[in-house]
């Protein structure tokens, strides 16, 4: 799935249930843009997503871990294009391969599935609103000013905080497998 068909995280419908902060004209940009850098730096799309031919490498053992948490379906999976038996965990994310071991080698495996919070998180429906809410006082236009000898870059805007990654760390996966 490619990113920028990703779900999102919050909405217009949810800028005055969790800020007080006016909503500017372009709040669904921030949104979308806060939204995004969530969801990016978690590495899945966190909101209910289908996955039609997410290819994984082979390692040869039983167990293949899917990129992803909150499993709710694994429609089919195919070796070098054939369908194999598999049984699932759900909790893990985990699929064990029925009869065998998974093959060696790189793509060799596709996976079609279900999986994603529905609906995402409040917490992070938050998190997302409070960080388009910091970049709404900025202005579109404008880049960057300097103060005192001080530049503030703009386009930073709704960048993650160490603070919002500490908030964001139970939803991190890391590198994909």
């Amino acid at each position: 799935m490619d990113p920028s068909d990703w779900p999102p995280l919050a909405t217009l419908d949810d800028w005055p249930r969790f800020t007080e902060a006016r909503q500017p004209d372009h709040a669904e940009h921030l949104l979308a843009a806060a939204g995004r850098n969530i969801q990016d730096w978690c590495g899945w799309p966190i909101t209910r997503y289908t996955a039609v031919g997410e290819e994984y490498d082979g390692r040869g053992g039983r167990v293949l871990t899917l990129h992803t948490m909150r499993l709710h379906e694994v429609a089919e999976v195919r070796v070098d294009g054939a369908p194999v038996q598999f049984r699932v965990s759900r909790r893990y994310g985990q699929l064990e391969r029925v009869g065998g071991c998974w093959p060696v080698g790189f793509g060799r495996i596709e996976v079609d599935y279900t999986a994603g919070f529905d609906p995402a998180p409040p917490n992070l429906t938050q998190l997302c609103v409070e960080v388009a809410a910091r970049g709404s006082n900025i202005p579109v236009s404008v880049s960057s000013e300097t103060v005192d000898r001080r530049t503030v870059r703009f386009r930073a805007a709704v960048e993650l905080s160490e603070f919002d990654y500490s908030a964001l760390s139970r939803y991190h996966l890391g590198p994909k497998p």
